[in-house]
């Protein structure tokens, strides 16, 4: 198995990029708009501001006083505010949808990749927060 904090920033794109991975068979309740619902997170005393939608990460701010922190710390705190935007989606239903019922081991043919995934997206992150230092922005 490859090591997840070593995958590199294509494969963190890849991952980024479908952030829902293996959901594409889960069905959203008949009239639920889901793509149109978006939440806000925030981590860093509202320094880091997330905004998301059901399948990819809409906007990403920061203050720039922040970037004097050291990279691991700044993508802890990005990380921070997308999975907040995240778990903020998730909470309220989207409008006519009832309440879903938990789902204990929904996927079992599929490991749980959240750990490795957020391992991964944190690392690349701090390889870009690198390579801009170094750059000298």
């Amino acid at each position: 198995m490859t090591d997840p904090t070593r995958l590199g920033i294509e494969e963190s794109d890849r991952r980024l990029s479908d952030p829902c991975g293996g959901l594409e068979s889960v069905r959203p309740p008949a009239g639920a708009d889901l793509a149109a619902r978006r939440a806000d997170g925030a981590a860093a005393d509202d320094r880091v501001r997330a905004t998301v939608s059901a399948r990819r990460v809409e906007s990403l701010r920061l203050d720039p006083r922040l970037l004097r922190q050291d990279s691991e710390s700044l993508a802890a705190q990005i990380v921070a505010a997308v999975n907040a935007a995240f778990a903020a989606l998730a909470a309220e239903p989207p409008d006519g949808a009832p309440e879903p019922e938990p789902e204990i081991d929904a996927r079992p043919d599929r490991p749980d990749e959240s750990v490795p995934s957020m391992a991964a997206f944190s690392q690349a992150m701090s390889d870009v927060l690198a390579r801009m230092r170094a750059a000298g922005h």
